[in-house]
């Protein structure tokens, strides 16, 4: 539980000289939330983002899907829109209860679901025309995507690749890069069940790693995306002392209780 900010903060001293300070890589292999510890504010939201076991993208992340692709040509407007996806996720997340009830569970769309599949063929025709104006026919095209979701993305720029320029199509690989064993996993399933995917098997490939352990060098020209990840990096809590002007650095104090309580050091 996060302990709300308030005019009255608690006195930390005690937890603060006696609780460990922790990172995520020591909390790798835990299956369940650290008592007593602080962390970082970095650590913290690495940990809470990613820890295999009990993180927030390996357990309790759920990426809206809404079926069949929106005919945008009948929608009248705005709020038609919203009342079409309202009910769409209703319909998800119902399906979602009756086989896996998760009271932690979050749902979430993307642009890349909500607009299928013109959002994924806009991104293509410009990896295209860029590839053949740089790189064709001396290169393969080389797409990265970090951070794949449930692979929607990738189908939809193969998909387009595939009907639109064949030539193009046989020397393109896609190589998704995916910190979560759990969206690996649908990224996987989704490909060998998509009816249009067929063949496109031969030119991807899923890695499950962070790209924070990348460690190969990759000497060929290639495109990377990254679509809405970059704002899920763990990153430093910084703030000036009013009267001393001196940079702190923000952590998180994890109580016995298992509540969550902000400070900040000299």
């Amino acid at each position: 539980m996060w302990t709300k900010r308030d005019d009255y903060p608690r006195d930390l001293d005690q937890q603060l000289r006696t609780f460990p300070l922790v990172t995520a890589k020591d909390l790798r292999n835990r299956r369940e939330r650290p008592r007593q510890v602080k962390m970082l504010t970095r650590e913290f939201i690495d940990d809470s983002l990613y820890n295999p076991h009990y993180g927030y993208f390996s357990k309790h992340a759920t990426i809206f899907h809404p079926g069949e692709p929106f005919d945008f040509s009948r929608i009248e407007d705005g709020p038609h829109f919203h009342r079409l996806l309202g009910e769409r996720y209703t319909e998800f997340e119902d399906e979602l209860d009756k086989t896996n009830p998760d009271i932690a569970r979050q749902l979430w769309h993307t642009p890349t679901e909500l607009f299928r599949p013109y959002y994924g063929e806009a991104i293509a025709r410009y990896l295209v025309t860029n590839y053949r104006l740089s790189l064709y026919p001396y290169h393969d095209l080389i797409i990265y995507e970090m951070g794949a979701g449930n692979g929607t993305l990738m189908l939809n720029i193969l998909d387009f690749i595939r009907d639109s320029d064949p030539e193009v199509y046989a020397r393109t690989k896609f190589k998704i890069i995916e910190i979560s064993s759990s969206l690996a996993k649908v990224q996987k399933e989704n490909l060998r069940a998509s009816l249009s995917a067929g063949g496109h098997t031969g030119h991807v490939q899923i890695i499950n790693k962070s790209i924070f352990d990348w460690n190969e060098y990759i000497h060929s020209p290639c495109f990377f995306l990254a679509l809405e990840v970059f704002d899920n990096f763990s990153h430093v809590a910084i703030r000036y002392d009013y009267e001393t002007e001196m940079p702190q650095q923000g952590g998180v104090v994890i109580d016995s209780d298992g509540e969550f309580c902000e400070y900040y050091n000299t």
